[in-house]
């Protein structure tokens, strides 16, 4: 059943109740459809936007491809309140998506997300990912073999990206891997150049489709 308008003001306001509440959190606009979502957007430059995927005139997925077109560093999180579609997933991610929250996460998911996001880190459930995964290789027929995925990367990016697969933070990844932050952010740069990917949460669903079966070294 399609949503009606009324459903989304609830959801809305739910969400604005629970979020008024956090000290570290400030809303500061609201949009009833996609293309409301954009203009606020495109007024405000929020630091997160949290965005339905079934909206009246445009949905979540389309919203946020048109966002980044003006924005390309917008932190998007899709908020799936009538299911956990792995499609959507895919869709989302490949849009520029920074995180998704399926409707059976509760609400310290959904702030955790939030929290994520605004720091720069991918926000997706490990179920979520998981059958995100399966989805890309079913559609796909057959994942790329390893050889041929790591041709382009060097062996010290294949660490970084098995680590950010492990959903390791910047910090995390430094310390594994002995180098500084700096230079974790200049692998991530040139992973996501190499594979054509919009940030980390997609570099993590590839290397997830693309499982390496070697353990990731720590040598310098």
């Amino acid at each position: 059943m399609e949503p009606r308008g009324d459903d989304h003001a609830l959801v809305r306001a739910g969400i604005r109740t629970l979020l008024e509440k956090l000290p570290d959190v400030t809303i500061i606009g609201e949009a009833g459809d996609g293309l409301e979502a954009i203009e606020r957007v495109r007024l405000l430059r929020p630091d997160v936007i949290l965005m339905d995927h079934q909206m009246p005139r445009l949905d979540g997925v389309q919203a946020t491809a048109r966002i980044r077109e003006f924005l390309p560093e917008a932190r998007i999180i899709i908020l799936d309140v009538h299911g956990d579609d792995p499609k959507l997933m895919y869709q989302a991610i490949r849009t520029g998506a920074m995180g998704y929250v399926p409707k059976t996460s509760t609400s310290d998911d959904l702030i955790n997300a939030i929290r994520l996001v605004a720091q720069g880190h991918a926000a997706l459930p490990a179920p979520s990912l998981t059958r995100l995964v399966d989805f890309i290789v079913s559609s796909s027929g057959e994942a790329p073999s390893n050889e041929r995925v790591r041709d382009g990367l060097s062996d010290r990016e294949q660490e970084v990206l098995n680590l950010v697969a492990e959903g390791k933070s910047n910090r995390e990844i430094a310390d594994s891997l002995y180098i500084s932050e700096s230079t974790v952010r200049s692998h991530l740069h040139n992973i996501l150049s190499k594979l054509n990917l919009a940030n980390r949460v997609q570099a993590a669903a590839f290397a997830l489709g693309h499982r390496d079966s070697r353990r990731t070294a720590t040598a310098a």
